[in-house]
């Protein structure tokens, strides 16, 4: 074979590509079946929404019985973009990886600090208590941990 046949057989194999050959009248995926394959299940807000007023200020939670917190108080500065954990523990300022879905009194989403270097999960929703259905009281800060579980804090005293 010349080496011109050899190109020449080159390209004729690559013009038969499955992609570029329909068989049996059956179409290729359409421009429909590319979007939903890109989709993802979690959709994320860009770019990441501030955190809504209703749950920014000073909280506090007592939490005698975690070990996490041996002093058994956590406090929670949230302003428009961070979450600044204290208490027993280090101070860690956390701030969104992503955000889900927001309203007037929630949002969530993973809001992450670093510890000893590497990332650590703070929230994965914050949520204004509304009513005394569920969990808490009226006006408490309802702060989901994902698999960690979740807590209730105060407003901080005047």
């Amino acid at each position: 074979m010349t080496r011109g046949t050899g190109l020449a057989l080159l390209l004729f194999l690559a013009a038969c590509s499955p992609r570029s050959v329909a068989t049996n009248n059956v179409a290729g995926p359409t421009a429909a079946d590319r979007t939903a394959n890109t989709v993802r299940a979690d959709p994320r807000i860009v770019p990441i929404p501030p955190i809504p007023a209703a749950l920014r200020g000073c909280w506090l939670s007592e939490r005698p019985d975690d070990p996490d917190y041996p002093g058994g108080r956590e406090r929670l500065v949230i302003t428009e973009t961070t979450i600044t954990q204290t208490g027993e523990v280090p101070r860690r300022v956390a701030a969104a990886e992503f955000v889900q879905q927001v309203s007037s009194t929630s949002i969530e989403g993973r809001f992450t600090a670093l510890e000893d270097g590497r990332p650590i999960t703070i929230a994965t929703a914050l949520q204004l208590v509304t009513d005394a259905g569920g969990s808490g009281r009226a006006g408490q800060l309802l702060l989901r941990e994902g698999d960690a579980g979740s807590s209730l804090f105060d407003r901080c005293p005047a």
